[in-house]
Formats: structure tokens, sequence, C-alpha cells
């Protein structure tokens, strides 16, 4: 009995060797010459590992017809995804992308694609590709991408993706240039016309940008060099303060004769107006454009193919917003502080005008050597990150 068994046990083992040899040799990828639909879309994070996989199905199958379509930037591929939802009964629910489709099957999902795309078309026998009448379809949908570029487009999403942006060395820069330039200013109405410039100027570049009006100025490179000239002036100026507040005890423009002291007032009134903030801000503001994320190219590259325009340029004007945020919320915390040393200045009633000036510019002066260091410690900072 106990060889029986062991002769029965090799003929076994032999008998599936043969079968699995004989099915290897029968077997021939080059036989399969299925044809297939794909669809896909360009931002799409779960197609761009599906185009890997699909790169090796038709490096293995090489008689495989892979006919791809893009629909996150081609509206006719876009509608003709609608109309296969539609012919294949895919619930809405279902819908997304990527998508694979053969002539009565369908798989969407990056994780129902890797698991069942290469069975799917050994198992499959018909070589005609999809078509708008496909009858007793199946299918399996995993998670899966939105299947249209507008359903990734969302305020929140749009929100954090634009406020990384916002937050980029380059653009704490600016912040850092706009604290110094508040803080020298004396006048809280003139502060606060200087930051709403600053703001105009920005949104503008932002706004030009991402509706392809004008492109960025210089690369990422020319960035980064913009960047630390920008920190290297930033931290050469609150030096400069905090030396002449420790050094200088007195106004010397005062000492000027009346005529020399005028022109060098007016001088001064001229180089520090508000207005002067609308350009640079603008100038700067494009220069920070390179590299942006890749919800604000989208909403840039959307615009630039015009196939949305309508709906593209409410998300454009709410981007530029949000990459305002950083710079409004520290013009509101400058006007508040600027304020309220304003009012503290002017609070104790017994003293004269003049005392009351006095009081003023050292409070006016503080300010300034308390912003200095700031900028310097934040400015080392990105130096150094």
């Amino acid at each position: 009995m106990k060889k029986l068994n062991i002769i029965l046990s090799v003929v076994l083992i032999l008998t599936i060797l043969l079968t699995n040899l004989a099915y290897a040799e029968t077997f021939d990828p080059k036989g399969e010459d299925d044809c297939l639909y794909y669809f896909y879309g360009a931002d799409c994070d779960d197609c761009k590992s599906t185009d890997g996989l699909i790169a090796k199905i038709e490096a293995k199958y090489s008689n495989i017809e892979f006919q791809k379509y893009e629909v996150y930037h081609n509206a006719n591929n876009a509608e003709l995804l609608q109309k296969y939802f539609q012919a294949y009964n895919i619930e809405e629910n279902k819908q997304g992308i990527p998508l694979i489709l053969t002539k009565n099957s369908y798989l969407i999902g990056k994780t129902t694609i890797s698991k069942y795309l290469e069975n799917l078309i050994i198992d499959n026998d018909n070589a005609i590709c999809p078509n708008l009448d496909a009858q007793n379809v199946i299918g399996i949908a995993n998670e899966k991408e939105p299947s249209t570029v507008m359903q990734t487009i969302t305020p929140f999403s749009v929100m954090g993706s634009v406020l990384k942006d916002a937050l980029r060395p380059i653009m704490i820069a600016l912040l850092l240039l706009l604290i110094i330039s508040l803080a020298a200013f004396k006048d809280v109405p003139k502060a606060i016309m200087a930051g709403c410039f600053f703001i105009i100027g920005s949104f503008t570049a932002f706004l030009l940008y991402a509706a392809n009006i004008t492109d960025a100025w210089g690369s990422l490179l020319t960035q980064a060099i913009v960047t630390k000239i920008i920190i290297i002036l930033a931290i050469i100026i609150s030096l400069v303060k905090i030396i002449l507040f420790f050094v200088l005890q007195k106004d010397y423009i005062q000492d000027l004769q009346r005529e020399q002291r005028l022109k060098v007032q007016k001088t001064l009134r001229i180089l520090h107006h508000p207005a002067w903030y609308l350009p640079l801000s603008f100038i700067l503001s494009m220069f920070a454009l390179s590299g942006t994320g890749k919800m604000f190219f989208l909403l840039k590259t959307l615009h630039s193919e015009g196939l949305l325009n309508g709906e593209i340029l409410p998300w454009i004007i709410y981007a530029s917003f949000i990459m305002l945020i950083p710079i409004i919320v520290v013009l509101i915390i400058m006007t508040l502080i600027k304020t309220k040393l304003e009012a503290r200045s002017s609070r104790t009633e017994p003293y004269s005008d003049k005392r009351i000036g006095e009081w003023r510019a050292h409070n006016h002066k503080v300010l300034n050597i308390v912003v200095s260091l700031l900028v310097i410690a934040i400015s080392l900072f990105l130096l150094y990150l």
C-alpha cells in the first residue's frame, strides 16, 4: 500500500507539472489582441500609478490595443466618458477614474485595475473595442478619483493648496518687508493706505498670472535669489533702525536750515509715499509665482485651455484672495498695534501737545525696535532653512 501511495503521488505531481508546462507552452501573451479604452486625468494622482501598470501590460502583451482618453483637460473626451457611464449603466456613486473599458465590462479605481486588469485581458475572448451599444455589462468599482476636473476643485481644497503657496519662503520675505514698512509710518492712515496698495499690487499679480495674461518672472532659482535679497535687505534695514535708535538722540533734520529741511522732508515724503507699495508689491509678487502648487497651476491651465472659463474665473479670484490672507492679517495686526500706541500716547490729558508728540515719537521708535528684532530673527531662520 505504501509503495502504491508513493507511485500515485508521483504520478499526480508529474501530471500537474506536465499540465502547467503544456499551458505555459500554449499560452502566448502575443496572442491577446483585446481592445480596451483607458480614461484618465492629467492631474489625477491614482491615474499615475495606473499609467505605469498599463505600460507594463503593453510591454507584455504586444498586440493589446489601449485607446487612451485624457478627460480633465479635453472637453470632447470628458463628454465621451459621460456617454460611456450612461451606456454601461454605471451608477453615479461609482463613476470615476481611472477607468478601463472592454466590450462588455469595466474596472474603476487604481486598486481594482491593478488587481483585475491582467485577468480581464486573459479571460476576454472578444477583441471588439467598446461601444455605446454595450449589453450585459459587468464591472467592479473601488476607490476612485473624480471623473470631471471641476469635482476636484472645492473651497477647502483650494484654500489648503493655496495657503501653502502663501507661506513659501519668498512670500514670508514679502511679509517681513511689509512689516518693516508699516512700522516705519508714523501716521496710521498712511500705514493703512500703504498696506492696501501692497495688497492691490499683489492681488493684481496673482490674478493676471492665473488668468494667463502674464507669466511668472524668472525660474525657481531666480525666485530663491530674490528671496535672499529681500531677506538680507530686511536684515540691513532692521539693523540700521536698531543702531539709529541707540546712536541718534535727536532729530538732526530739525537742525538744518529751513530751506534745506523742507527739501529733505519733501524728498522723504516722496520716497515714503504709500503709492510706491503698489508697483513694489506687484514686481515682487511676480517673482513669487514660480513654482506655485498644484491647485493654482490647475486653475491656470484650465483657464489657458478656455474650456471652463465661466466656471474657473471665480475660482481664480478666490485663490488669489487666499494668497493674500497672510498679508491682510499682518496689515490688520500692525494697524491695531499702531492705533493702540497712538491712543496710549494721547491718553494723559495734563501733558502738552509737545509732550504728547514726544510720547508718540518714543512709542513709534520702540515699535520699530521690536519689529526689527522680530524681523531679524525670522530672516535668519529663513536663511538657514
